[in-house]
């Protein structure tokens, strides 16, 4: 049996990172640089290497300081406005990109879209022109960081209170955005700016389209971002609000789960699950996390736009009536009768209990994202009562809006870190819940998990039953042995796994992976056909023996 092997198409130039500029090894793989998951399509067009030196004067008006970033359509860098002595964030189109069709147009229009939003939300613009055939656009430089970045600093999911003081914001720019017949088309934690005080800011207006107006649906690359593109837009159809509320679903469940809804390292995979998958549950993929916020989470990730909230502001209240509906306690043990536990209420104190119900939990200390302008004030982190005598459980609990859940403590994470590789690579579910194929890093709640290892092409499946420990990092991984399968037919046969066949003997001993597989051997001329089981133990060789004459008669 001659081995099939296929060979990756090597592109003509480097494939760099959208993130960060880096050269990329693998077209799907992370980016070794920056980590950006951030997947490229085969035909997209890479990304400059600096074009502009630190300290470059751009337009006689601009130093270039340094470079902030990259996406697939222009570079940003931090420069210093030289006449207003202020700094800003300079966005520049990439050179090899401003000789395409409709570039440039694209690029203007996302500079008329910013020029008429003017909402503390939105990022400001300040200028745009054009400098020796060079488009650019400065805007206000935000101080912070991505949502995203916000995100994997934690280490987790973030409190509900703190997800729900971001969709706020979010909400609030999308308003504006709808209201004037805009779509944005990529909203993602990506393109969300939090500060240190908790000021968000919606970012790169690139794809956003005017439904009054027909043109420009294309850059060269998908439209849009696979790991948050509702179904309408992977199908190309047309697009409306409810679009971006499909959009800041994937963007709730991700806060809140600390992990999206749909995991993988191949694009067209996500937007399959995004087509196809049922949205997973929230109260499973986030313990702590109530039904109640967990069916908004899935309303507004409906498949079907009509199915969907309407409008950002009803999404929004829908969020903040879910928000005040936490889940109930987990009780443990056999409930104590109210009759039987006065003395013991006053012994252990009830309106202490109480105070420690309302006491706030301490500010986060991670950095957080957003604009220099107009700074909110930080959401309070929620805090979950703890050590509640038995007694007790039946009681009542404080108002909702005062029983927030508990902030993570800064020295020690409220989560462990699972790392799960294997060879070949594998599909990862935990507790039922898809991950993705290998390698997963996975924040979860201490306690037991079940991990499995499925690859169905390989015929390989494999569970585990772990335990993660606070602030523990495990690494699980599965390298299946291999062991040689032989087959002696008379006087031939087609030997078929499946789907696959392994040619017609007499052949070479080839290679499984260790387990029980079942083949059929086939032989048409003599319209005979028999299957076999067979099972391969690693280093070993398994010999099947047909007579396909015997089996005819």
């Amino acid at each position: 049996m001659t081995e099939a092997r296929t060979v990756p198409e090597q592109p003509a130039e480097p494939l760099l990172c959208m993130d960060c500029g880096a050269e990329l090894v693998e077209r799907l793989a992370p980016c070794p640089s920056c980590g950006s998951d951030r997947h490229l399509i085969h035909d997209a067009p890479t990304v400059d290497r600096h074009p502009f030196q630190n300290g470059e004067v751009f337009a006689e008006k601009w130093r270039i300081e340094r470079r902030l970033g990259a996406g697939g359509m222009a570079t940003v860098y931090v420069a210093q406005d030289l006449s207003l002595r202020r700094r800003v964030a300079m966005k520049i189109v990439h050179g090899r990109l401003q000789s395409q069709p409709g570039m440039l147009e694209r690029f203007e229009r996302e500079a008329q879209f910013l020029a008429q939003l003017e909402h503390p939300h939105i990022v400001p613009v300040y200028e745009v022109g054009r400098h020796a055939g060079i488009p650019f656009m400065a805007m206000k430089l935000l101080d912070g960081v991505t949502v995203r970045d916000h995100l994997h600093a934690r280490g987790g999911g973030l409190p509900a209170a703190e997800v729900l003081e971001i969709l706020r914001q979010v909400c609030a720019g999308l308003t504006l955005i709808h209201s004037r017949g805009l779509v944005h088309r990529d909203i993602k934690a990506g393109n969300l700016f939090i500060s240190p005080q908790g000021h968000v800011t919606i970012l790169d207006f690139g794809l956003a389209r005017d439904l009054h107006r027909t043109g420009l649906t294309r850059v060269g690359y998908m439209v849009g971002t696979p790991e948050y593109m509702p179904p309408e837009q992977a199908r190309g159809e047309p697009v409306d609000a409810r679009t971006d509320l499909y959009a800041l679903g994937v963007v709730a469940f991700e806060l809140l789960a600390g992990r999206r809804p749909f995991v993988s390292k191949n694009p067209v995979s996500l937007l399959e699950r995004h087509l196809n998958a049922p949205v997973p549950d929230l109260t499973v993929s986030a313990p702590g996390i109530s039904r109640a916020l967990s069916d908004v989470v899935q309303r507004a990730m409906a498949k079907e736009p009509a199915h969907r909230f309407p409008s950002a502001p009803e999404m929004l209240a829908a969020f903040e009536a879910a928000g005040s509906k936490p889940p109930p306690p987990a009780r443990r043990g056999r409930t104590v009768p109210l009759a039987l536990t006065g003395a013991a209420l006053a012994s252990v104190g009830l309106l202490g209990w109480w105070a420690l119900a309302r006491r706030a939990a301490p500010p986060p200390t991670a950095p957080v994202s957003a604009s220099a302008s107009a700074p909110a004030p930080a959401p309070a982190p929620a805090t979950e009562v703890q050590g509640v005598p038995e007694a007790m459980r039946d009681l009542p609990l404080p108002p909702p809006e005062e029983q927030p859940a508990a902030a993570p403590s800064p020295s020690r994470p409220a989560q462990g870190t699972l790392n799960v590789s294997a060879t070949p690579s594998m599909n990862i579910a935990i507790d039922g819940v898809d991950w993705g194929t290998t390698p997963v890093r996975a924040a979860l709640r201490p306690g037991g998990h079940t991990l499995s290892f499925k690859n169905d092409k390989e015929g390989l499946a494999l569970t585990r039953s772990i335990r993660l420990e606070r602030g523990q990092v495990r690494n699980e991984s599965w390298r299946p042995a291999k062991g040689r399968v032989a087959f002696r037919v008379n006087p031939y046969g087609e030997v078929w796994l499946g789907a696959h066949s392994f040619g017609t003997t007499p052949m070479k001993p080839f290679e499984l992976y260790e387990g029980r597989y079942e083949f059929r051997i086939v032989n048409a001329q003599r319209n005979a056909a028999v299957t076999r089981q067979v099972t391969v133990e690693p280093g070993q060789e398994a010999v099947v023996r047909v007579d396909l004459d015997a089996e005819a008669h």
